[in-house]
């Protein structure tokens, strides 16, 4: 089994990875994690009259500092369970929905998981 799981730091993706953990999965079962960070400054510039600048990119990188340290923490988790060898993640620049499809599709996901739609408009 292919298990693709998707993180964004929100409790309904704890709740999916406390899912995963607690599930009994066939011998030999394989996870991958992605986090998708969709860029904010272009959404937080345009809202405002003159832009953020330079806030809005130090707010962009705290995201995704964040969200590679929840990525560890998440892949270091699941390695307990399915093995170093058997998980695998990445950390991506995007669209949420468009990444993590295509994800699913090159890795030959058999399940998606995630535990919510995320608060983007996509």
């Amino acid at each position: 089994m292919k298990l693709l799981l998707a993180i964004d730091g929100s409790v309904h993706s704890a709740s999916a990875l406390e899912e995963v953990i607690a599930r009994p999965w066939p011998e030999g079962t394989t996870c991958r994690v992605i986090t998708v960070v969709e860029p904010q400054n272009k959404l937080l510039d345009s809202a405002m009259v003159g832009g953020l600048g330079s806030m809005s990119i130090r707010a962009q990188q705290a995201l995704e500092d964040d969200l590679v340290v929840l990525l560890n923490e998440t892949l270091t988790q699941l390695r307990a369970k399915f093995g170093e060898t058997n998980v695998s993640g990445d950390c991506t620049k995007g669209n949420p929905k468009d990444l993590i499809v295509g994800e699913a599709k090159s890795s030959g996901a058999n399940m998606i998981l995630i535990g919510a739609r995320g608060a983007s408009a996509a």
